[in-house]
């Protein structure tokens, strides 16, 4: 009797943590540019009037950067990790530029929810610059608004970082000009668990640069972009479904190799290799399945 009253004494206590950890929750809105972690920089009222005591830091925290009149770049520090459930980048009211913009390898950005980078009103950019950082995001990541015109733009950045989403990274509308990923300044990488919807955008390659098709629970596929394309593709895709080719990839759209396997392991991986040459330019359909 006493075991069993002492575990609903901690099942009572694990409620009531978790309410009180869910009611500290807040919304957070950028005030200035300024590193993340300066509580100078936010304020918890949409209009600026709060003053903020702290800044994001837990991971039921809501964060907008840009949401007004002015656009914020707002920088995470080398060797510094922060932590929210659901970010949005910009307004499809305003013609500003605003960003978070990861300072070094040590930068890390965990997100419990979701990423929305919305393409501005004018000419402006609103994005998320990952650079050599790592950005992990348990939801989605989402290129939106309905803006075509190309200096109107939502953008990822990708040098030698990594950018991990466990959901899906959608492209809303627009036009190849403003829906744009960059992965031209390294070795970065781009983890895919989930699916990648729309391809109305430009993915901007170089000769190291890897987006990696990874889920365990669904059939992925993999589409081909209106402007650029892959350098490397990994596939490790352990569903049923396996991933799917959704057009012809060609020696344009596909500069490097299609890999199958664990690219973390090197496992399966010398024997299922392809690349697109003078003598194997195209391949229009394929499904690629793994055997758990």
């Amino acid at each position: 009797m006493r075991l069993f009253n002492g575990k609903r004494l901690l099942l009572s206590l694990a409620i009531v943590l978790s309410g009180y950890f869910n009611a500290q929750a807040t919304r957070f809105y950028a005030i200035a540019s300024g590193d993340w972690n300066s509580k100078t920089t936010w304020s918890t009222s949409p209009t600026g009037t709060t003053a903020a005591s702290a800044f994001p830091a837990l991971s039921g925290d809501t964060v907008y950067i840009g949401q007004g009149a002015t656009g914020y770049t707002i920088n995470i520090p080398d060797n510094v990790t922060m932590t929210a459930a659901e970010i949005f980048i910009g307004s499809s009211a305003a013609a500003t530029n605003s960003s978070i913009t990861l300072a070094g390898a040590g930068s890390v950005l965990t997100v419990s929810g979701n990423i929305n980078i919305v393409k501005p009103s004018g000419a402006a950019t609103n994005a998320l610059i990952v650079n050599a950082g790592t950005v992990t995001v348990s939801g989605n990541v989402t290129l939106d608004g309905t803006q075509t015109t190309s200096n109107r733009a939502s953008r990822i950045t990708i040098t030698t970082g990594s950018l991990t989403i466990n959901g899906n990274l959608a492209i809303v509308s627009g036009s190849a000009g403003n829906n744009v990923i960059d992965m031209t300044g390294g070795a970065g990488k781009l983890i895919l668990k989930g699916g990648l919807t729309g391809t109305v955008g430009t993915l901007s390659s170089s000769t190291t640069s890897q987006v990696r098709f990874e889920s365990t629970t669904a059939a992925q596929t993999i589409p081909v972009f209106l402007t650029g394309g892959y350098n490397d593709i990994y596939i490790n895709n352990t569903s049923a479904g396996g991933a799917t080719l959704a057009g012809a990839l060609t020696a344009t759209n596909l500069k490097g190799n299609i890999t199958i396997g664990d690219a973390n392991t090197g496992s399966k991986l010398d024997r299922k290799s392809t690349r697109l040459n003078s003598s194997h330019i195209t391949i229009s359909y394929a499904v690629f399945c793994l055997k758990k």
